[in-house]
């Protein structure tokens, strides 16, 4: 019995001895070349936990054993020493640790201030045919088709990129505790260590206390909006708290960590991510706070820039610190827009960046990607699987992670392409990183060349990377992107030069999709630097904008290619759609002045008190931001009541100047306000009930027919989480329970079919959903209908548009507002109201249904954005279409502006169209 028992414990003992050997791994370690001399030789003699150094201290909270020299000695001795020493080879050792502990182990071990680096002592394997691209073993990798798409595999098995390759990401921050990017971002090692992350000193001298994981430069003083989360103050603490997450997914692109048995794999690994929060829970910024983090990051050392934003205004703060950047060598890579138009979208048309709009998973232009002259390069941007804030993604794949469409994440796999080819040769320009990424393309379907709609073609990972000492650079340094004059001599200088090189030609074009080119230089056999090859005299040519084009003619059949928009205007602007008047402003009334201008301009309102003899004073109207000066055709401006005397009578006249320096005045005896008093809250009682800061549907309804109202709310801070509310007794209370996924909108309500059961319409992004109650006096938690095809309906509301009883639910779609009417819950098109112009794009998804002329009909009101041949800015509409049948409408009413718009009907309504400025993450 005894010996049985013996034998059985020697049998267990055995087991377990295998089993605790196999959970045994290799790690490599390299120390830093200041690292302790102490610390060193506790390494070298095998006794890593005898010091008192953090790194000792690690070593013994993970039990390390059997460390050794990497190098066998006898093989260092064959060297000379000081090669050996400024290699650093003598620095790295390997060891043994338990795999339990692994992650931790890495995680740690890669933040302390004495390691350059730490990884598992990989495995190789023989290169044969069969067995040559790195299949990464990240649970969602399969399901990442942009990897594929891009080159990417092959590309890897010549670098995955380099950690001394910084790229900088400027957007709304990182989630520092999800799990697939605890490696992925910089961190400050002269911040780091020793209870530095938080002493309140700024340890590094780099004037930023604390910054031990980048930076927070979000400061909006003049937003007063709680839904933009953490907004005001900058500082240490560049987490994201964006509603989808943004940054974390873009981040998550770049640098998610590769290869570790979960999530998904990344673009380049290797590199580092400076994290820039310069960008709110709701994905907006102000471009002062961007060109902080554009400086911070050229301190930092950073290479690449990921600039995944943008706006159709032109801004020369944006210009100038774009430039800035520039001519400090980094590489900036842009997202080029979502609006489906080939119209100016900053930064990404500016000369100095490389602009990424969005292929497909086919292949060919995303339908919602934005495209023209100022665009360089494709990448995919239809769902590109990656990391979203934790817990706040989709269910399929285990709530950390979510395919997202857009631009914005389309720029990341190009910003970390840069970085790879920057990794293989840092000595490269940020023009010769441009020139291999758009010499490297893959062309898409139907494309034979560069061309207005495809640019250089589709991002081809691997070609880029095998030609990093094959760059070429096409360049018009001058005349620059929007470049405007009145007429004269300008100089044409370029650099055209590559290894690839047979000759180059300049053209040009009129307007911004020229039909045409004509020459200006043709088939020239000789490479040029910043050469001036023509003194080009623009005064034949008319007024209008123009495209400059420079392309490099290869001895592999592309163009190499850079194009640029410029414009000659010899007339000064028009002031148009003035209007003003008092608004309530916080505690104060304040005056709101607006005037449209026919041209870009930069709108200024001066002011002073009337009939004193005093100088005037002026504001920039560009509302909402501390003065940077915009240039566009919608001024808006606010006097605020604050800053003025209350009760006061002033007088202010409006000042235009046009990019061609032309200026305008316009003095009207009308131009005269008076101030009223500040507002005394005294006396006021708040209301002892109240609800989340919520965007609401547009109809209240009463859900279980007893008689009390109910709202369906979406908690902006908190993801968008849809709930109903009941008003009963004085308060509301919430009678659902988290009962619909984050981030669809609730937009109406209404019993569609008339079955007593209650139909929520949804929209996520511009897809559209239908939801109805299991019975009657329940909630729609029952998903009936949807329409997810590349944002074809844009939910707007439920309608009985053509007053015949049956209820339609309306939806922003292709081509105009679509009107579909439900046949057993199928529901089918039965109208379509075309939006106004050319390359129009629904502005807001909301609509008016009313009979506003009381007639008896119906009528439908929409706004929209398009794109006029006259202009190169784009255009608002309003149009109200009218009732004349079943289902059918004639239009009643249109107009049209560049600048501020109204409408007025018979009725008294009044619509207004006007932008407020402020950088939007491009999603």
């Amino acid at each position: 019995m005894i010996l049985i028992k013996a034998l059985a414990l020697f049998i267990f003992s055995a087991s377990f001895l295998s089993s605790a050997f196999s959970q045994q791994v290799q790690v490599i370690i390299k120390l830093k070349e200041n690292a302790p001399q102490d610390l060193i030789m506790s390494f070298k003699t095998g006794t890593p936990m005898s010091g008192t150094s953090s790194l000792s201290k690690l070593c013994r909270d993970f039990d390390v054993s059997d460390m050794r020299s990497l190098i066998k000695p006898q093989l260092i001795s064959k060297f000379d020493g000081p090669a050996v020493k400024s290699s650093g080879l003598d620095r790295i050792f390997v060891f043994n640790t338990s795999k339990i502990n692994l992650e931790q182990l890495l995680l740690q071990g890669s933040r302390n201030e004495h390691t350059e680096y730490i990884q598992v002592n990989g495995q190789l394997k023989l290169d044969d045919a069969g067995n040559k691209q790195i299949v990464p073993n990240d649970t969602y990798y399969p399901q990442q088709t942009y990897i594929e798409q891009s080159n990417l595999p092959p590309a890897w098995d010549i670098t995955l990129g380099d950690s001394t390759i910084l790229i900088g990401v400027i957007d709304s921050g990182l989630d520092f505790d999800h799990p697939d990017l605890r490696t992925s971002y910089k961190i400050n090692y002269g911040e780091y260590g020793n209870g530095k992350q938080s002493n309140g000193i700024d340890d590094d001298a780099n004037g930023f206390i604390d910054d031990w994981r980048g930076w927070d430069f979000t400061d909006e003083p003049f937003t007063g909006d709680p839904r933009r989360g953490d907004y005001l103050e900058p500082d240490n603490d560049p987490t994201d708290d964006n509603f989808l997450s943004h940054g974390t997914a873009v981040t998550g692109i770049i640098n998610a960590t590769f290869n570790n048995g979960i999530g998904i794999a990344s673009v380049a690994p290797g590199c580092k991510v400076l994290v820039m929060r310069a960008f709110d829970a709701q994905g907006y910024g102000e471009e002062d706070d961007v060109a902080n983090a554009v400086l911070y990051g050229m301190t930092m050392g950073v290479r690449v820039f990921n600039f995944s934003f943008g706006d159709y205004i032109f801004s020369n703060l944006l210009k100038d610190i774009v430039r800035f950047a520039y001519s400090g060598n980094a590489v900036i890579i842009c997202s080029a827009g979502n609006d489906a138009t080939d119209r100016l979208h900053y930064p990404s048309a500016y000369d100095e960046v490389i602009s990424v709009a969005a292929s497909d998973n086919t292949g060919n232009k995303a339908g919602f990607s934005s495209f023209g002259e100022t665009v360089d390069i494709y990448a995919t941007g239809l769902q590109n699987l990656t990391t979203v804030r934790t817990g706040k993604g989709s269910s399929q794949f285990g709530g950390d992670y979510d395919k997202l469409n857009g631009t914005s994440f389309a720029a990341p796999i190009v910003a970390g392409v840069a970085a790879m080819i920057l990794s293989r040769n840092p000595e490269l320009s940020n023009e010769e990183v441009r020139g291999i990424l758009v010499s490297t393309t893959t062309l898409m379907p139907g494309q034979n060349s560069w061309d207005h709609i495809r640019a250089s073609g589709r991002l081809n990972a691997l070609n880029a990377i095998n030609n990093y000492n094959n760059p070429s650079i096409a360049r018009i340094h001058y005349p620059f992107q929007d470049f405007t004059t009145s007429g004269g001599i300008v100089p044409i200088v370029i650099s055209a030069a590559s290894p690839l090189f047979v000759n180059y030609s300049v053209t040009y074009g009129v307007g911004q999709k020229p039909a045409q080119w004509i020459p200006l230089k043709e088939n020239v056999g000789t490479q040029a630097l910043q050469d001036t090859i023509l003194q080009w005299n623009l005064s034949s040519l008319p007024d209008t904008s123009y495209t400059l084009r420079l392309a490099i003619n290869s001895n592999s059949g592309r163009s190499i290619e850079h194009r640029l928009i410029f414009f000659k205007d010899s007339l000064p602007p028009v002031i148009t759609d003035v209007a003003f008047g008092t608004v309530l402003d916080k505690d104060n009334f304040s005056q709101l002045i607006l005037f449209g201008t026919d041209k870009r301009t930069l709108g200024k309102i001066h002011y002073k008190r009337k009939n004193v003899n005093e100088p005037y004073q002026y504001v920039l109207a560009d509302v909402g931001t501390p003065n940077l000066g915009f240039v566009t055709t919608g001024h808006i401006g606010v006097l605020s009541g604050r800053e003025l005397q209350p009760n006061t009578e002033y007088e202010f006249y409006l000042e235009a100047v046009s990019l061609n320096g032309r200026q305008k005045i316009l003095t009207d005896p009308a131009f005269t306000f008076i101030t009223g008093n500040y507002i005394n809250s005294y006396g006021y009682d708040q209301l002892q009930y109240s609800l989340p800061y919520s965007q609401a549907a547009v109809t209240p309804t009463d859900i279980n027919g007893n008689g009390k109202p109910d709202l369906f709310l979406n908690d902006i801070r908190n993801n968008l989480k849809l709930n109903a509310y009941e008003f009963n007794a004085g308060s509301f209370t919430k009678i659902s329970n988290d009962n619909w996924t984050e981030f669809r909108i609730a937009r109406d309500v209404g019993d569609i079919d008339g079955d007593g059961k209650i139909e929520l319409l949804m929209s996520r992004e511009r897809n559209g959903y239908l939801y109805e109650a299991p019975s009657a006096g329940q909630l729609p938690v029952n998903v009936v209908w949807g329409d997810s095809v590349d944002g074809n309906f844009w939910s707007s509301r439920i309608a009985d548009t053509d007053g015949d009883g049956i209820r339609e639910i309306l939806g922003f779609g292709d081509g105009g507002l679509r009107i579909l009417e439900n046949s057993q819950n199928t529901y089918n098109q039965v109208a379509l109201l075309p939006l106004y112009g050319r390359d129009s794009t629904a502005t807001s998804q909301n609509s008016i249904v009313e009979d506003l002329n009381g007639d008896g009909r119906n009528e439908v009101v929409i706004v929209n954005d398009y794109q006029s041949i006259s202009t190169f800015q784009p255009q608002a509409a309003i149009s109200v279409y009218t009732s004349t049948g079943n289902n059918t409408f004639q239009e009643y009413f249109l107009t049209a502006s560049a600048g501020l718009l109204k409408a007025t009907m018979s009725s008294p309504v009044i619509l207004t169209a006007m932008a407020k400025k402020s950088l939007r993450s491009v999603l």
